[in-house]
């Protein structure tokens, strides 16, 4: 079987935009991605389709933010510059407590935070038109987060297991299914993550339940100096 590689460039332009390319081995695959910022805050995302030398502008995100510099309206856009989805944040004590969705000016989700006392999240829940969906925090450790998924009261939770490395990076994840009616959790993949010298991700092993390798992703780089 050929290996599938994927080609991406990162190129910061001064300190107000920054250009991403990714080329696929399918050339329909290929984007762009202009990112601007303003006094050094996320400001408009632009996504292009790639055609041979021509770039075709697809949609643009929209930030705006509130007087504390954070998010408050996030506007997506399509091609001819209509509003096609929205997002709006909103705050407590600088940490988000409600995040809703809108498409087509029409609610379709909301996501509730809540904290502990440290200011750790405890609980995301999302409501949607489907019902509600529960995800739970915990921390046995420092270097260790727990997540319990639950999709809904008939469907099997996912419990997952991030474990960091001294230098806080995920270093290994851990994914099980919860059944309820014995009370335990059974391991359905592991995700062990390796970095190179100068800190960013260079390789992903997954585990599947067995405990064998199932799939392995290099990350390789090329750094350019200014």
């Amino acid at each position: 079987m050929k290996k599938k590689k994927r080609h991406y460039s990162s190129q910061l332009y001064g300190d107000s935009i920054r250009i991403a390319d990714m080329r696929e081995s399918v050339p329909d695959d290929n984007y762009r991605k202009v990112i601007r910022y303003k006094s050094g805050i996320l400001n408009e995302i632009s996504d292009y389709s790639v055609s041979g030398l021509s770039f075709i502008l697809e949609s643009r995100e929209v930030y705006i933010f509130n007087e504390q510099n954070k998010p408050s309206l996030k506007l997506r856009m399509n091609k001819k510059g209509k509003i096609t989805d929205s997002v709006k944040y909103f705050y407590h004590d600088d940490l988000v407590t409600l995040t809703q969705y809108f498409n087509q000016g029409q609610l379709k989700r909301s996501v509730s935070n809540h904290y502990n006392e440290t200011g750790r999240i405890d609980e995301r829940v999302f409501d949607t038109y489907l019902g509600r969906e529960v995800i739970s925090y915990f921390y046995p450790a420092e270097n260790i987060i727990e997540t319990i998924f639950s999709p809904g009261s008939d469907i099997p939770k996912n419990k997952f297991i991030l474990k960091f490395d001294i230098n806080q990076r995920l270093a290994d994840m851990e994914n099980l299914r919860i059944k309820e009616e014995y009370g335990n959790a059974k391991l359905k993949s592991r995700w062990i993550f390796d970095y190179n010298d100068k800190g960013n991700l260079s390789n992903i092993t997954i585990l599947n339940s067995k405990g064998s390798i199932s799939r392995i992703i290099k990350i390789e780089y090329s750094y350019f100096n200014p």
